[in-house]
């Protein structure tokens, strides 16, 4: 498994990340080079060559630490935000929006760039990426039912590819 995922995620080396946001609780990247991908919904849409999208524990760290990680997605952005009010699976309400923009805005002049790829035996993967980060993703559900779905994907969206898809069931191409 480890050697399918390093396989997987090879395309990615040396692409640089340039964006990323959330839909829910789904955190997705966007790697690659800018590509036109119109849909009806959004005829004007700019994707990249390659995206991932991770449903399970991830952080990004560096020299300091921790950056930002999926836990910040349960923090509410505003402190003063009564409990009640607080939507993490709206995007833009939590502590990780606001970390995540401002991470991917410093680098927006020159985007990081994929350097290393490890991969580990509970489907995870680090991305190393220049200026001393790390894209680290990792499962922590025991649960091989397919039913609990998928921890990532990886694909290019604007192209009529396979996806890489690791669940709790092992990889597979959808």
């Amino acid at each position: 498994m480890i050697d399918e995922i390093r396989t997987a995620l090879s395309p990615l080396r040396g692409l640089p990340l340039w964006d990323a946001g959330r839909a829910a609780t789904m955190l997705w990247l966007t790697l690659g080079g800018r590509v036109h991908a119109p849909t009806t919904r959004d005829p004007d849409r700019i994707t990249g060559d390659y995206a991932v999208h991770l449903q399970c524990p991830w952080r990004i760290s560096g020299r300091g630490g921790i950056v930002v990680g999926s836990a910040d997605m349960y923090v509410p952005a505003d402190p003063d935000l009564p409990e009640w009010e607080f939507d993490p699976e709206r995007p833009g309400n939590a502590v990780a929006d606001r970390e995540l923009r401002g991470w991917i805005d410093r680098y927006a002049h020159r985007p990081l760039a994929v350097i290393g790829i490890e991969a580990d035996r509970c489907g995870g993967f680090s991305l190393e990426l220049s200026e001393g980060f790390a894209f680290e993703v990792f499962p922590d559900l025991s649960r091989t039912d397919p039913k609990y779905g998928e921890y990532w994907r990886v694909f290019q969206p604007a192209r009529e590819t396979r996806h890489f898809v690791m669940r709790g069931t092992g990889p597979r191409r959808d």
